[in-house]
């Protein structure tokens, strides 16, 4: 803390090798997985188990992909709440 308060900065960023997965990415052997594995990987968004998972994981594409989650107007909702 002593430090932050008096240079006023933390400086956070990984060494180049591990921001350029130089040396692989976070799994055992190293490579990148295309096929995500939406309901069983540790994620910072994950809520507790004990809340289950939010949003429609079921439908997630197996690969990465365009997904339309974006809740459309109708009768009872008009309008959409934008947060920007």
């Amino acid at each position: 803390f002593s430090s932050l308060k008096e240079q006023k900065w933390l400086d956070l960023q990984p060494d180049f090798e591990a921001a350029h997965f130089i040396d692989g990415f976070g799994h055992a052997d190293g490579k990148f997985r295309f096929r995500a594995d939406w309901t069983g990987q540790a994620a910072p968004n994950r809520p507790p188990k004990s809340m289950g998972l939010f949003g429609p994981v079921a439908s997630l594409p197996e690969f990465p992909d365009h997904v339309d989650l974006i809740e459309v107007a109708d009768a009872a909702h008009p309008f959409r709440l934008a947060t920007s």
